[in-house]
């Protein structure tokens, strides 16, 4: 069976795992998809996918919003 982690965090953020860790963890839970989603920072993991063979890194994103604000979206 193929796994996914779709929200995942590092050290950058609130989690207790380095980058490499995660991308270990992964590794060993057989995940071939993972989203590092640290708050409120976009890191752009895309590039490593060339050289990750057995783990593919799909940007993400988690947003705390405390207050009304409006988001603005440019997808290219």
């Amino acid at each position: 069976m193929k796994k996914i982690d779709m929200h995942m965090h590092t050290t950058f953020s609130d989690g207790s795992l380095s980058f490499n860790e995660v991308i270990n963890r992964a590794r060993n839970n057989k995940c071939f998809l993972i989203s590092i989603t640290d708050h409120e920072f976009l890191n752009d993991y895309s590039y490593l996918n060339d050289v990750l063979s057995d783990v593919e890194i799909a940007n993400g994103i988690e947003l705390i919003l405390m207050k009304k604000v409006s988001i603005y979206w440019d997808i290219i």
